[in-house]
């Protein structure tokens, strides 16, 4: 409600501001016009600028039937992994190794 009171009162002031530029006065009347037209333009910009939100969420589209070609099934890689390593770990994909090191689990 706030956003839209400071857009309507900007727009007042600039239309008030465009109306008494576009009278005719004993000054240099085309100095009052520049100077009018770039009021009601800083006022629009600020208006816009007020208006929008803000970036968007942009639509992803996802494709839940994707196939990159491979056959390799995760879960049967990981089940024969926990199956045959007692120390798996599934974050890092490597097992504890008699030497002491951990090796990946090429399974």
């Amino acid at each position: 409600m706030y956003k839209f009171l400071s857009i309507v009162g900007a727009a007042a002031l600039a239309i008030t501001v465009s109306m008494a530029a576009a009278t005719p006065s004993s000054a240099d009347s085309a100095s009052d016009a520049v100077g009018a037209g770039l009021v009601g333009g800083v006022l629009g910009f600020m208006a816009g600028s007020a208006l929008s939100d803000g970036p968007r969420h942009h639509r992803v589209y996802v494709d839940d039937g994707y196939d990159d070609g491979s056959d390799y099934d995760t879960r049967a890689h990981i089940r024969a992994c926990f199956d045959a390593y007692h120390s798996y770990d599934l974050r890092s994909d490597t097992y504890l190794g008699y030497d002491g090191y951990s090796h990946q689990c090429d399974l």
